[in-house]
């Protein structure tokens, strides 16, 4: 899709494709951990220090469990060095995306996202 939220989207292409239970499980650990290993950055109010973030990775992730929604993360990263959950989680999406839909057919990261290393559980 490309577009905003204020304007409107437009779908570009569809695709198709079929997952097997341990890929489901692999991919659902994989963003169960990177909410778990998230630790939102604390304030120092003894130097009246507020932290504001408006605007995080590109990526929002909604984990559903059955019909409820369970966002964990707001937009701020745990700290400047270390990558959003979010970021995480659009990596390990996209390397499930990239074992079954060839490069010309897969959505493309922000070209300006490297990708941090995988978290171990």
């Amino acid at each position: 899709m490309t577009g905003h939220p204020r304007t409107r989207w437009e779908i570009r292409a569809r695709e198709r494709f079929t997952i097997g239970p341990e890929e489901l499980r692999r991919l659902k650990g994989e963003i169960d951990h990177a909410f778990l290993a998230y630790h939102p950055p604390v304030p120092n109010p003894d130097n009246g220090e507020t932290i504001v973030c408006n605007d995080g990775p590109g990526y929002a992730t909604e984990r559903m469990r059955g019909e409820r929604v369970e966002t964990l993360v707001g937009f701020c990263p745990p700290s400047r060095e270390e990558p959003h959950p979010n970021l995480h989680i659009a990596c390990a999406v996209d390397r499930m995306l990239s074992r079954h839909l060839p490069v010309g057919r897969r959505p493309i990261l922000d070209r300006s996202v490297r990708c941090p290393p995988k978290l171990s559980a």
